[in-house]
């Protein structure tokens, strides 16, 4: 049973090629926010507001097969990250220094991603198109 799920998932692996996405991208979103505080200590990429408009360059730096690490970079921080690419070579996972991203890949030169964050506070939604810099 196990070695056809694997069979599977490789002749999957085979016929799509697997994206590269190396490179930096740029991201415009948009977040809605909950203030758990006043004056949230948490640093963010958005104004702390509860509904803020954000614009963030991703550089994916390393690619080893589905893995990517990077650096996600807006005029009020800078933070890592780390992905995977899903078996389907259509979805994408990654998480940073503190929430978590879910996201498909609709082309070479696009992704659609939507952040969660919850912490003592702040809770975070945040969707986003990146588009590849040529």
């Amino acid at each position: 049973c196990y070695d056809n799920m694997l069979f599977d998932i490789t002749k999957a692996d085979s016929v799509q090629a697997l994206p590269n996405l190396v490179g930096d991208w740029q991201a415009t979103g948009e977040s809605a926010k909950i203030l758990k505080k006043e004056v949230p200590a948490v640093k963010s990429h958005g104004a702390h507001t509860e509904f803020t408009s954000t614009s963030i360059e991703y550089n994916f730096t390393e690619q080893q097969g589905r893995l990517l690490k990077g650096t996600k970079v807006s005029e009020n921080r800078t933070e890592k990250f780390v992905c995977a690419i899903g078996f389907d070579n259509k979805s994408i996972r990654c998480t940073d220094e503190d929430g978590l991203q879910e996201g498909q890949l609709v082309s070479d030169n696009e992704i659609i991603m939507y952040y969660h964050q919850i912490d003592d506070d702040i809770s975070v939604i945040n969707q986003a198109k990146l588009t590849k810099k040529p």
